[in-house]
């Protein structure tokens, strides 16, 4: 099980009760035991550019960014910290033919991801995890 901590800086009105289920779900699917937690921050563009700048070394706004936290035996698990751009998600929601919901889903989903160990540095990777995305994103809509 996930518990879910949030911290809405923004003035956006976000899906709460389905973000902390899809993580819920996303972690049955990937296989992934115990109990753990994440926090996820909604952020504005200028915090999450000086985040992708300092982090990534990209002076751009990103829509999603992970930081994995250091396991250590003691305690219930944190996996990390996800920082999601509302502002970002709701501009390119359109792009994928999603509303601002499912965009927002889809970024939290693909950010939880990389805090179970996923990545997409490389093209092998990169479809695995994205196939796995997919194949979450449609299954939590199939049974919702």
């Amino acid at each position: 099980m996930i518990n879910t901590e949030f911290n809405n800086q923004t003035s956006f009105r976000l899906p709460r009760k389905k973000i902390s289920s899809i993580l819920n779900f996303a972690q049955k699917q990937a296989k992934h035991q115990g109990k753990a937690s994440v926090s996820v921050a909604f952020v504005d563009p200028v915090v999450i550019k000086k985040w992708n700048k300092a982090y990534r070394h990209k002076n751009q706004v990103t829509d999603v960014l992970s930081f994995v936290e250091e396991q250590t035996k003691a305690g219930p698990k944190f996996l990390g910290e996800i920082l999601v751009c509302p502002e970002q998600a709701k501009k390119q929601a359109g792009d994928y033919d999603n509303t601002f919901e499912q965009e927002v889903l889809k970024l939290v989903l693909h950010g939880f991801l990389h805090l179970l160990g996923y990545e997409h540095h490389q093209e092998k990777v990169a479809k695995k995890m994205e196939a796995l995305e997919v194949k979450i994103l449609n299954k939590f809509y199939d049974k919702s």
